[in-house]
């Protein structure tokens, strides 16, 4: 009763962050570029 599923939550956070690093990854390096150009 009331027991939270440990795994599910870390697969969640997990996937979310492979999907969320990549992308943070592009957005830094076109704020990079745009500073130099």
């Amino acid at each position: 009763m009331g027991e939270i599923a440990w795994v599910d939550v870390f697969f969640q956070i997990t996937s979310f962050v492979m999907i969320a690093a990549p992308v943070a990854v592009c957005i830094a390096v076109v704020i990079k570029r745009k500073k130099y150009t």
